[in-house]
């Protein structure tokens, strides 16, 4: 069941990377992107490997530095179809993942709460989960 969440994920992080590479014509993120390619492509793969949620690191301004400043002319255009994205990976993968995580925390339990690695790691992912969704619904609607 979870190589078809991973599956999932890898798919749709490819689609957002192909998306978002064909219809941003932006000046000064190309400008960015010249600059800084050994940024540029570790961050792609990480999104692409990873989660398309690592995308926000370029813009993230993290430590002030460079490679993590990237600017646009028009911010909207970067995170229009990275919030998209977002609340389809959410449906898709996290949301049956909390399902899933949910049914093995009730299911795997015992007298003793908490006694069961399992259950444990179900629920320790349970919340993990959940807190994900809960930014991205934050960040979309906020």
């Amino acid at each position: 069941m979870s190589i078809i969440f991973l599956g999932a994920n890898v798919v749709i992080n490819a689609v957002f990377l192909i998306t978002f590479q064909i219809t941003i014509d932006d000046y000064q993120f190309s400008q960015y992107k010249k600059y800084h390619k050994c940024a540029f492509t570790v961050i792609v793969g990480l999104c692409f490997g990873i989660s398309l949620h690592l995308f926000r690191i370029m813009f993230g301004k993290l430590f002030a530095l460079p490679v993590f400043y990237a600017a646009s002319t028009n911010p909207d255009t970067f995170y229009k179809p990275l919030l998209l994205y977002s609340l389809i990976q959410v449906s898709t993968v996290v949301g049956p993942i909390i399902l899933v995580n949910l049914y093995y925390a009730i299911s795997t339990g015992s007298r003793y709460i908490f006694s069961n690695q399992l259950q444990m790691t179900n629920v320790e992912m349970l919340v993990i989960s959940s807190v994900l969704v809960l930014i991205v619904l934050y960040e979309r609607f906020i």
